[in-house]
């Protein structure tokens, strides 16, 4: 197995290419074992023509055991790709642009499920996924989860950190007994475990020994921050076959290093999440034209794992998911709270709503006219043109 990185490297007019080459070198040698040259990574680069100041694009081809990545895990990997590499004064700004494996994958098997995670022989997706407000009344959770399964959501973000573990198991009774009710339908339901690390821990052994056995139509897994309770910790609950939603996944800058959202959307890939959140900057990055390409680091197709499926955020509304629906492929979750519950929690407010994004992509995916739509009073959007005529 082979780790393949790159960087863009920016320098110092006063160095060389083959200075910041060695430079980089050194910083992966110090997580080396043996530093004999034939130990250390390779590097090749290509100068960024026209670049002020001076950049090079960079691509390292490392081997993990020389490395010991095997058994630095997660932890460790984060470690090498976090900037130590570059403390040279010379060295000006870094941008991770890629990180991925080739070959057998070894210690990283990626997701569980990935896009697997809802698929059935009636539905290909795209799906719609809703987080619950901290604030729903817990007397409230049946109702509104009825109105979203019955609606078209396949994926449950409960936010609350507060549950026991009977109200968690209350809660994945009441997702499996609506989903079961349609014909060849699978959902999701995560619980949040961004919280005290026992909460967490806790979370996991009971999807382990009951949640899992709730319902073959119902896959229970954890919501995690990758960046508030570690990568250890998403490394555990990929260990032990949790289905994990990786959130907050955006660039990370520190100091003059940044991280781009194709990378870190890549590394969730390697770490296991099988539903990687693309973050708050979805509709951001859909404007640059650079969406795609944190999609695709998430279809990379290797000996085990899956691809990751993609979470698309950023206020879906119908008219944003009819943009993603003429632009993108299935599967990927569309991932939006406001203008689910913009009305309200009654029940008939949340299905429209829900129903009207469903239309809207799907109108955006046959690359339907909505005007023209609308001027014919298409079935096929009914309840989208009830909200805009409201």
């Amino acid at each position: 197995m082979s780790i393949i990185v790159t960087y863009d490297v920016s320098y110092r007019e006063d160095a060389t290419p083959d200075e910041i080459v060695r430079m980089l070198r050194g910083g992966y040698a110090n997580f080396a074992v043996d530093r004999s040259p034939e130990h250390l990574p390779e590097v090749t680069y290509t100068r960024k023509i026209g670049a002020v100041p001076p950049t090079l694009a960079m691509t390292v081809t490392a081997e993990p055991d020389h490395l010991m990545l095997t058994h630095r895990g997660a932890a460790g990997l984060m470690m090498l790709l976090g900037g130590t590499n570059f403390r040279d004064p010379k060295i000006l700004r870094v941008v991770l642009t890629d990180v991925y494996l080739r070959e057998d994958p070894g210690g990283f098997p990626g997701p569980l499920l990935g896009r697997s995670l809802l698929s059935s022989p009636a539905d290909g997706g795209p799906w719609l996924s809703v987080p619950l407000p901290k604030s729903l009344p817990r007397d409230a959770f049946a109702d509104v989860c009825s109105a979203l399964i019955q609606g078209g959501v396949r994926v449950v973000n409960d936010l609350r950190i507060d549950l026991t573990a009977v109200e968690q198991l209350e809660r994945a009774e009441i997702i499996a007994g609506e989903i079961d009710k349609l014909p060849q339908q699978r959902a999701a339901l995560f619980f949040n475990g961004t919280a005290k690390l026992s909460y967490a821990l806790d979370l996991a052994g009971l999807i382990e020994t009951r949640l899992r056995a709730v319902s073959p139509n119902l896959v229970v897994g954890m919501r995690i921050c990758p960046v508030s309770v570690g990568y250890s910790v998403l490394e555990l609950l990929r260990q032990r076959t949790i289905p994990i939603f990786a959130y907050t996944v955006a660039p990370i800058p520190s100091g003059d290093i940044a991280w781009t959202t194709s990378a870190y959307a890549s590394l969730m890939n390697i770490f296991g999440a099988d539903v990687v959140n693309i973050g708050l900057l979805s509709r951001t990055l859909f404007e640059k034209g650079t969406l795609l390409e944190s999609i695709l680091s998430l279809s990379r197709r290797r000996e085990s794992g899956f691809p990751s499926l993609p979470a698309l955020t950023g206020g879906v509304t119908p008219e944003v998911a009819y943009d993603y629906g003429t632009t993108l492929d299935a599967p990927y979750l569309l991932h939006t709270m406001t203008p689910v519950f913009s009305g309200g929690l009654a029940a008939e407010a949340i299905r429209r709503r829900v129903e009207a994004i469903l239309e809207a992509v799907s109108a955006g995916g046959e690359r339907l006219e909505p005007d023209r739509l609308f001027a014919m009073r298409d079935p096929r959007v009914r309840s989208w043109q009830s909200l805009r005529e409201a």
